[in-house]
This record gives structure tokens, sequence and C-alpha cells, in this order.
């Protein structure tokens, strides 16, 4: 095999071996990040997102898993019918029950 040939083969193997890639072109994180979240001085909250999901974190009690259900077109909502989380753009907003929703910032 030539010089050329060799080199082509390495470029392919190297090629074969990156990072899968989603739909639009960017990299997929291997693991999926914990966002932390500040709702008061008292109340924090780290969330791991998933496809269809949430895993929460309160103030290092939990995990809680929280499927995605429907709610506001303009809102992601995830609740397992105790603990809610919706969010819109990078803000949260967190609940235990039929307690007021907490409003919360990406920290």
């Amino acid at each position: 095999m030539s010089v050329l040939g060799r080199a082509g083969v390495c470029i392919l193997v190297i090629c074969a071996c990156g990072s899968q890639r989603s739909g639009v072109g960017t990299p997929l994180p291997k693991t999926n990040p914990t966002i932390s979240f500040v709702c008061t001085p008292m109340l924090t909250l780290r969330v791991r997102f998933d496809a269809t999901s949430a895993t929460v974190y309160v103030d290092g009690d939990g995990p809680y898993s929280l499927p995605q259900v429907n709610g506001r077109s303009d809102y992601t909502v995830y609740s397992d019918g105790q603990h809610m989380l919706q969010i819109y753009q990078s803000n949260a907003s967190y609940g235990i029950g039929r307690a007021r929703l907490q409003p919360c910032t990406r920290s």
C-alpha cells in the first residue's frame, strides 16, 4: 500500500472514532451535566436532564426522578405528582405538593 493510501486509511480510522454528533452537528456529551439553581438562600437545586426526565437533588436530598409532562407551551414541566419543576429559558420554578412554586435562577 502506498504512503498516500496508508494516510487515507488512518484518516478514516480517526474520523470513525470521533465523537458522536447530534442531528444539528454539535457533539453529544458523554454524560448529562448537572445544572445548579438557587431558589432562596436556604433552597438550592441540582438538576440533571435526560431526554424525557429530570433528576433533582434538593439541598442534597434526593434524587427525585421527575418525568416530563405536558405543560404550558413555553415551559418544560417535570413532575412525579409530588415534586414539580418548571423550566423557562435559563430559569426554573420548583415546588412540592400544593405549595406555590418557588422561582429559581441558574447559578
